[in-house]
């Protein structure tokens, strides 16, 4: 059976970044073929980017490592804002085989939702979607926003996530 790694709501998934001094280094999700659904509610961090105009590119940079915060609290509330938010995490399997995940934002009213996955050649693939584009534009056309991920064994993938949207961000 396929799983699912669940992300409740925007603001949840909006602070899952881990802070270092010498590197973009995440907290590592490890999931299994049993793990049915993880909710990310705690010891998270993310970026505001308040311009909206910041890249991948830009969110890889070592200059922009110090800009992370970590979550205060266990239901952020970012209110409405125009600024984009980047949040960045790794996720590996633990079983001897790959396994098909999901990352389900549930919150359908964000505007844009980007996620870069990297691929094992350091490239990363991006999936594009948000009420501001076609419904059949999702990765997957269900009411919230859904992503693969194909995971490796003992291989952690890194993920990043911008949101943007005009409506309040936070967490039920």
């Amino acid at each position: 059976m396929i799983t699912r790694i669940f992300a409740r709501c925007i603001a949840i998934a909006i602070m899952f970044l881990g802070i270092s001094t010498n590197a973009l280094a995440f907290p590592t999700i490890e999931v299994s073929r049993e793990v049915r659904e993880i909710a990310l509610t705690s010891g998270l961090s993310f970026l505001e980017d308040t311009s909206g105009e910041l890249g991948l590119e830009d969110i890889l940079r070592a200059e922009n490592r110090e800009k992370f915060q970590p979550v205060l609290g266990e239901i952020p509330s970012f209110g409405l804002s125009v600024s984009a938010f980047w949040v960045g995490f790794r996720v590996e399997s633990t079983d001897s085989s790959p396994v098909k995940k999901y990352l389900e934002l549930d919150f359908p009213i964000l505007r844009e939702v980007d996620l870069f996955v990297e691929s094992e050649d350091g490239s990363f693939q991006r999936f594009s979607t948000g009420y501001g584009k076609a419904f059949s534009e999702r990765p997957l056309l269900t009411r919230s926003f859904v992503f693969p991920l194909e995971l490796k064994p003992s291989s952690p993938t890194r993920c990043f996530l911008r949101i943007q949207s005009l409506t309040a961000l936070q967490a039920p």
